[in-house]
């Protein structure tokens, strides 16, 4: 049981981590803003090339360790697998940077256009939509659930195990209660709570645009947020769905509660990745629809000496809280604003509150 879901774990970074690059907003490669033209130079596909090799690489290693670490019973050698392999994709992702970078100030990619900004307001007095009705497979699992569990809550007995451990036998037990019962129910609706307050945070975020064709790339940028959004409502679907699964180890007296675990985790994964690869295609499409720039239209900012390492954002000059990532999906902080380390403690504190009162508990 341990090692299919490391396996599963394992899975799943690597197809996250095959297709990052593909998130990339368009006019950057490895971090690195670019010239539309330039996203497919010779240094940029060499090393998306090298990174795909290396995530392969590392990613049956990983898989070789933490399944052998789960099925000799070193839980702490498995995760460190996992946790190492998701580390190694900055590795990689960092060397790309170096190298882009490198080829860019060399060839002098940005001598020849000036650099300019531009914005959308539309955004804001015309902000795309929200997709409510893709909320309702999430409302659905949660209502099914909760149905499930009412019928079975009568027959439940008066200690509920909450957690096996990795031989399959029970280790943690609470008292029957609303609560303990309705556990998975209620981290359901956290979940799609959180995940919708996502999409909608999304929908809402600023947008970085082509300035050679502002027009082309704001339509761009709305069909993407709105592939997005839907693709987290679905997200929180799969994961209501996967704690359904769960549930049946505190909602069942037989079976073997391994099979529950790994199903759910099955789920999860097939959604992550289902995830993952409709935001590289969606982001793929629209950059290889690009046409090509127009002799002296103007090239987006060349802000790169903002982001070090092309991952952590630092402009004290800029008023913004939250500027959209250049690696991966989303956000980042803007570590030169006063409020980002607040806010990032605030972050930090919550999984260790959490940690201790659960210990507590």
């Amino acid at each position: 049981m341990a090692a299919a879901i490391q396996l599963l774990t394992v899975l799943v970074l690597v197809v996250v981590g095959l297709l990052v690059p593909e998130w990339a907003p368009a006019g950057t490669a490895f971090g690195v803003r670019v010239p539309p033209e330039r996203v497919t130079a010779p240094v940029v596909l060499a090393w998306r090339r090298a990174y795909r090799t290396g995530v392969l690489a590392l990613g049956l290693l990983a898989a070789t360790v933490s399944a052998g670490a789960a099925a000799g019973r070193l839980p702490v050698l498995a995760v460190l697998a996992t946790v190492g392999l998701a580390l190694s994709y900055y590795l990689l992702y960092y060397l790309a940077h170096r190298a882009v970078r490198a080829a860019k100030a060399e060839q002098n990619w940005y001598a020849d256009r000036r650099q300019a900004i531009a914005a959308d307001t539309s955004l804001r007095t015309d902000p795309v939509r929200y997709p409510w009705m893709w909320l309702s497979p999430a409302l659905t699992v949660i209502a099914i659930t909760t149905i499930y569990g009412a019928l079975r809550y009568p027959d439940l007995p008066d200690r509920l195990v909450l957690h096996y451990d990795a031989a399959g036998r029970p280790d943690r037990y609470a008292d029957r209660t609303l609560i303990t019962a309705f556990a998975p129910v209620l981290a359901q609706v956290l979940l799609t709570v959180l995940i919708a307050v996502l999409a909608a945070v999304a929908l809402r975020a600023p947008a970085t645009l082509d300035p050679a064709d502002p027009v082309r790339a704001a339509r761009l940028y709305r069909s993407f947020h709105a592939v997005l959004s839907r693709a987290l409502l679905l997200l929180a679907a799969d994961a209501c769905l996967g704690l359904f699964f769960l549930a049946q180890q505190v909602w069942r007296e037989g079976g073997s509660p391994g099979t529950a675990a790994v199903v759910a985790a099955a789920v999860v994964a097939l959604g992550v990745i289902g995830g993952a690869a409709t935001m590289a295609y969606a982001g793929g499409a629209a950059r290889r629809g690009t046409p090509p720039a127009e002799p002296g239209a103007p090239r987006a900012r060349d802000d790169d000496a903002n982001w070090r390492g092309g991952f952590f954002y630092v402009n004290r000059d800029d008023p913004a809280l939250l500027v959209p990532r250049r690696f991966g999906l989303g956000w980042t902080l803007n570590f030169g604003h006063p409020m980002a380390w607040l806010v990032l403690a605030v972050i930090l504190a919550i999984p260790v509150l959490t940690s201790i009162l659960a210990a507590r508990t």
